[in-house]
């Protein structure tokens, strides 16, 4: 399941503390994701979470979770989260992409997935 609709090359995300951006796709493309589940298959889940990492060309990157009703409808009194944030490349942007990725999994309540996007993030090399 994606996170956003993405449609006509663009997606529109909503951010903490500001109003929602839209990108081009093209633009912006996913430099790191991951999404879990509450259910064995992801087609009998009532929530999914997904936390997704973007950069552009100009080294700016966004990152967003969200925390979604599944396929098989969401449970009782369930209320879908949208967050994220933008960071400008000032300092050290992969520390301050762990930052932001800790926490909108911490924000969308699904912790343990900030590692399997940290995971999927490009390799840095070490010298």
């Amino acid at each position: 399941m994606k996170p956003k609709k993405e449609t006509l090359g663009k997606t529109k995300i909503t951010l903490g503390g500001r109003a929602p951006v839209i990108i081009v796709n093209a633009e912006w493309p996913k430099i790191a994701s991951a999404s879990e589940f509450d259910s064995i298959y992801e087609a009998n889940a009532h929530t999914v979470w997904n936390i997704t990492v973007r950069e552009h060309a100009d080294g700016r990157r966004i990152v967003y979770g969200t925390a979604l009703a599944g396929p098989n409808g969401a449970h009782l009194g369930f209320k879908e989260f949208r967050t994220g944030t933008i960071l400008h490349k000032v300092g050290s942007i992969d520390h301050d992409t762990i930052s932001a990725i800790v926490s909108c999994a911490t924000l969308i309540g699904a912790q343990k997935l900030s590692q399997a996007c940290i995971a999927s993030l490009p390799a840095v090399e070490l010298k």
